[in-house]
């Protein structure tokens, strides 16, 4: 059976994202998997290093547990609900549980309420999203689960032959999605080898519509496109060494318009 872990601090907008994952897990037939780190970290950047909360032992565990009852309630037990809490570094707790356990999907959040919870969920998000080795979930607050029947998935032509296609086949086999292949393209003649490139390429079996996008800038080019297209969810792959991709890839987690998706290239 396959698993969506959901870490949570318990703030509003944390919990907004659990909800979004439970719902989703009994779409598809998943169990959940709530996760809590007792002590987070946080820094100016996305490497995370200074303590900022500290919790007693027992707060995460109860706090999830209760949680978990009201999770079941929401969901009419159809799906199982395990809890992990843990005291440790918050990221690499993520990181340890992922490998233990596979996931389908982890599915987060990144905007709190005060400055002080937006730097640390922005900064554990992010991280995640950058370093974890399996799809990773961005959700915008206040937004509800209603199925996933279109993906787009933004595609650099420079890269095209990373993209974990085995990943990107059970998203849509999962969500019987149709796959919409996204680029923003600067000329005619960058079209024209884009079309080419995909009937050659593995993603070709999933039957993609390629989509050409006319922006200057990626971030707004990409979201135009999606809320004027009804896309249900944006997958974006981390290329740690691309800096115009950097920026970007920064500003869809951190202010995503609908859900986005990570994946790590191949």
């Amino acid at each position: 059976m396959k698993t969506i872990i959901a870490p949570t601090d318990f703030s509003p907008v944390s919990l907004n994202a659990v909800n979004y994952a439970a719902d989703m897990a009994q779409d598809v037939n998943a169990e959940l998997l709530l996760m809590h780190t007792d002590n987070f970290f946080i820094s100016t950047s996305d490497v995370l290093t200074a303590p900022a909360v500290n919790y007693t032992e027992t707060y995460g565990a109860e706090q999830l547990e209760n949680l978990r009852q009201r999770l079941i309630e929401r969901t009419n037990n159809k799906i199982n609900i395990r809890t992990h809490s843990v005291r440790g570094i918050v990221f690499s707790e993520i990181e340890r549980i992922c490998n233990r356990e596979q996931p389908f999907i982890v599915v987060m959040a990144t905007h709190s309420p005060s400055a002080v919870e937006r730097l640390v969920m922005q900064s554990v998000t992010l991280y995640t999203a950058k370093h974890i080795q399996y799809p990773v979930l961005v959700v915008p607050d206040k937004l509800t689960y209603s199925g996933i029947k279109n993906i787009g998935l933004a595609c650099d032509l420079e890269n095209v032959y990373q993209e974990p296609v085995e990943i990107l086949s059970t998203l849509v086999k999962t969500f019987r999605a149709s796959l919409h292949v996204l680029h923003v393209k600067k000329s005619d003649e960058e079209e024209r080898f884009a079309e080419m490139m995909l009937t050659r390429h593995y993603l070709h079996a999933l039957n993609p519509v390629l989509h050409f996008i006319e922006k200057e800038n990626i971030y707004e080019g990409l979201f135009s496109f999606v809320k004027d297209n009804a896309i249900d969810i944006l997958i974006l792959m981390h290329h740690p060494h691309k800096l115009l991709e950097k920026s970007a890839f920064k500003e869809f987690v951190l202010h995503p318009q609908l859900p986005v998706m990570t994946l790590q290239p191949e």
